[in-house]
């Protein structure tokens, strides 16, 4: 079929799309849009029980999977699940030693169930071990499928991962993991798409240093850090220090292209 797209995402796009044998020419769909990488992905929305569908169209039958996801998002809306994935557990026991924060904070977030499939395929290929996959929630009692599959959905739509916690013992901390968007003028948007440099942005407040965001960006092997707090005081910590923190990121084999410190406003 070809189908003609419009809505908040893409804007009057023509695309040829398999959608079988159940739908009818001249028919109006509701598609969920999911991500646009590494080509663009739609998820056929289940309309709402109460909601006829127009009179011009045919019903879409769905699958067992595609109705029980539907099922799945409904709970999840009724329930509020944020989108915002909210840790149980301190991720580390050692706040003074960054290189063991930065393999916990990992540890944590791969062990959030957020990337579950993706952990058995690589178990299938011996890149995962089951004891691993134990210890993800969907092993774990009184495990929501709803909530899960609402906030992996989340990502997928969002390209970005979101996750807080208490990264030590009555510390939190929020992280958001996201590609920056493309250039307005890229020439080969697949390219440009590859190309896209990878962010962080981390945010802690200090019990006595205030509120601390760092962002971090990367891309082709470079990386560029920009620091910002709340407090004139700690801004000039920051600012003073900012010199030993270039140094030490250069020490660790990373190609630094900028280091600033936003003063607040």
């Amino acid at each position: 079929y070809v189908v003609k797209l419009s809505g908040q995402q893409v804007q009057d796009l023509t695309l040829k799309m398999d959608l079988g044998s159940q739908v009818k020419l001249g028919q109006t769909l509701s598609l969920q849009y999911m991500h646009g990488n590494p080509a663009l992905t739609f998820m056929l929305k289940q309309p709402p029980v109460a909601t006829p569908l127009p009179q011009t169209g045919a019903a879409v039958n769905l699958s067992n999977a595609g109705s029980l996801i539907g099922q799945y998002l409904q709970q999840a809306q009724v329930h509020q699940v944020p989108t915002r994935y909210e840790a149980r557990g301190v991720v580390t026991r050692s706040p003074l030693k960054p290189e063991l924060i930065a393999q916990d904070l990992k540890n944590a977030i791969a062990r959030t169930g957020l990337f579950y499939e993706s952990h058995l395929q690589e178990a299938t290929q011996g890149q995962h071990s089951i004891a691993q996959l134990k210890q993800e929630p969907q092993n774990q009692p009184n495990f929501s499928n709803a909530a899960m599959l609402f906030q992996q959905l989340a990502i997928l739509e969002h390209q970005r991962l979101a996750w807080q916690g208490e990264v030590w013992a009555g510390q939190k901390m929020t992280l958001d993991v996201y590609a920056e968007e493309l250039p307005v003028d890229a020439d080969d948007a697949a390219t440009a798409l590859e190309d896209r440099p990878m962010a962080s942005e981390l945010t802690i407040d200090f019990p006595h240093l205030g509120k601390v965001t760092a962002k971090l960006s990367l891309a082709a092997g470079r990386m560029r850090i920009q620091l910002e707090s709340d407090t004139p005081q700690t801004a000039a910590i920051l600012q003073n220090e900012k010199i030993a923190l270039a140094e030490a990121v250069t020490k660790n084999g990373l190609a630094l292209d900028a280091l600033t410190v936003r003063l607040p406003s």
